[in-house]
């Protein structure tokens, strides 16, 4: 029985499926996804500063 071995899937609701397909990306990619989806809005607060997702790009400097 599935529940034997995977008892944790008792506490799912029933409308979901055991198996989820996941798609598979680097963190990077994952960033920079959100960067350009959610652009100015907040990314995170450090020490009172707050950084937009756009902030956390990488951005090249001139030297």
């Amino acid at each position: 029985m599935v529940y034997q071995q995977k008892p944790w899937l008792k506490i799912y609701d029933p409308s979901l499926d055991e198996h989820v397909n996941i798609e598979h990306k680097s963190l990077y990619d994952f960033l920079q996804g959100s960067a350009n989806l959610y652009n100015e809005k907040p990314a995170f607060t450090f020490y009172g500063k707050v950084w937009s997702f756009n902030d956390t790009k990488v951005r090249k400097h001139n030297r």
